[in-house]
């Protein structure tokens, strides 16, 4: 979790070009939160892969403005 913290402070600082997430079908009642409520990162989806798994890979880089 730390390592999400970590690298929206420095998405927030410029310092990060893409991020790359692996999203797994798993539904859970409860947990926390990978975000922080309210927080807002532009970003813009350039890439997706389903795999036969279910497992959804997701790339993401910065927004242009």
């Amino acid at each position: 979790m730390w390592r999400v913290a970590r690298d929206l402070a420095e998405t927030r600082l410029g310092l990060i070009d893409e991020h790359r997430l692996l999203v797994n079908p798993v539904a859970v009642g409860g947990g926390t939160p990978s975000f922080p409520h309210g927080h807002r990162v532009d970003r813009q989806l350039i890439e997706t892969h389903a795999f036969a798994s279910g497992v959804t890979y997701l790339r993401y880089r910065a927004a242009t403005r």
